[in-house]
């Protein structure tokens, strides 16, 4: 791993210390013993794990809290060798596990694969893993949503994302009503490619705006870790229908015109707010500047 990945993971892992999660502080303390360039920096979580080790270990014999806490004795991490207090905790994980008695940490570890020191011996073989499990944790840590969208002009959407402090979304809409249009007309009323004396008018009441939209978004809190205010931008298209009607026979067909439509840069405001396992968005949103559109959201976090 690269110094900066191992930055990242201080940062994610010294979360977990909130609630005392025993895989932050393992993860936290396999930093420690494999940067000692970091150590300077890491005073203040190693503090706070061995806080939460003696926390864990006092209150439901968490044996594997134990043996960690001994190994911060037994190799003085962030604090003065105890080796005494560290064959006194072994002992007392023996018990626990109904094992012999040992003299020392030492002649106990030979015993329990699993301590930080042997892990440090194979901490080159391990690597790959312990990038899997970053992963995973980084992965853990984030509350990912997936909602149902809706707005006038188009009707069928999705936003999915995550969020932790900040969050990201990523939000696709459609009005799913696309023709095939015989023929093209421009912004005069002109019909392009017939018969000039073929007379025809314009159905207005029945045209549409075929329309989609994606769009991604940044999630930023804002007086609760539950709301935050929703901005970004994307890309999208409108295209404009309208049925004509030829006088003479009065067949219709559907005539698109390229002139009102448009396409190109989207931007959209709004806000999101998490209230227990439900979540519900909204804003609004432009194409070009040339309209403004509303938009609602409901769905799930998990």
């Amino acid at each position: 791993m690269e110094k900066k990945d191992y930055f990242e993971a201080r940062m994610w892992y010294a979360e977990g210390l909130d609630n005392c999660d025993l895989y932050s502080i393992n993860r936290l303390t396999r930093i420690w013993v494999d940067q000692p360039d970091m150590r300077r920096t890491m005073n203040n979580v190693i503090s706070r794990c061995f806080v939460c080790l003696k926390s864990l270990s006092s209150t439901n014999d968490n044996t594997d809290a134990m043996r960690l806490l001994a190994d911060y004795y037994y190799q003085g991490i962030g604090m003065k060798v105890d080796s005494v207090q560290a064959t006194n905790l072994m002992n007392e994980v023996a018990k626990i596990l109904h094992l012999p008695p040992r003299s020392t940490v030492a002649e106990i570890s030979t015993n329990e694969p699993d301590t930080l020191s042997q892990n440090r011996s194979a901490s080159s073989k391990n690597t790959s893993i312990f990038n899997r499990l970053l992963l995973m944790n980084f992965i853990k840590q984030y509350h990912f949503f997936l909602a149902y969208t809706y707005s006038p002009t188009m009707p069928y959407g999705v936003s999915v994302g995550g969020f932790k402090k900040f969050g990201l979304s990523l939000n696709f809409r459609t009005s799913n009503n696309s023709k095939n249009a015989t023929y093209q007309s421009n912004t005069d009323g002109l019909i392009l490619g017939i018969e000039k004396e073929r007379t025809y008018f314009f159905e207005e009441k029945d045209e549409i705006w075929s329309s989609w939209m994606i769009t991604g978004d940044a999630l930023i809190p804002v007086f609760t870790k539950n709301l935050f205010i929703s901005a970004g931008g994307g890309y999208a298209q409108r295209e404009y229908y309208c049925p004509v009607v030829f006088t003479k026979d009065n067949a219709s067909a559907w005539c698109y015109n390229p002139q009102a439509s448009y396409r190109g840069i989207a931007l959209e405001v709004g806000g999101v707010y998490k209230y227990k396992k439900m979540l519900f968005a909204g804003g609004i949103n432009t194409i070009r500047f040339r309209d403004l559109d509303a938009f609602v959201s409901v769905g799930f976090s998990f």
